[in-house]
């Protein structure tokens, strides 16, 4: 997958997300928003976007000696993911598809995405999860089954 134009303010996004995720310091956040815009200035557009996030990463580990800009969101989605087991075991076992739904709850879990969508609250995330097991299904789950 090539990065498209339409990539590069959604990088630029998540640079300063993670940059905050790290510290509130304005003058690390523009150092570092610096740099990663000098870096994309001369980054490979045939390179997937996911490519150039690592780069981004690279960078903001460099400048701030954090090696995960995200352990602590993280920590705290995890903590409202593992709330949310009985809930949705019950969901899986209560369908009428178990497999069909245990599908929908393996891609609700990729609802939370914080290089995407940085600025996702465990409310907008909780909702996000219970409105992906009610969403039209696309995909084979009898091919899958099998």
């Amino acid at each position: 997958m090539r990065t498209a134009l339409d990539c590069v303010p959604c990088l630029v996004r998540q640079t300063l997300d993670s940059a905050r995720f790290v510290t509130a310091d304005p003058a690390v956040h523009e150092r570092l928003l610096r740099e990663v815009l000098r870096e994309m200035a001369t980054m490979d557009m045939a390179q997937s976007p996911p490519a150039m996030a690592q780069r981004i990463h690279r960078i903001l580990r460099s400048l701030t000696g954090v090696a995960d800009p995200y352990r602590a969101v993280k920590q705290r989605f995890n903590r409202m993911a593992l709330d949310m087991v009985p809930e949705l075991a019950a969901a899986i076992r209560n369908a009428e598809d178990p497999l069909a739904m245990a599908v929908r709850v393996a891609i609700a879990g990729n609802v939370i995405d914080l290089g995407v969508s940085g600025g996702i609250g465990l409310e907008d995330a909780r909702r996000s999860i219970r409105n992906v097991l009610d969403e039209p299904f696309v995909g084979d789950v009898a091919a899958f089954r099998e």
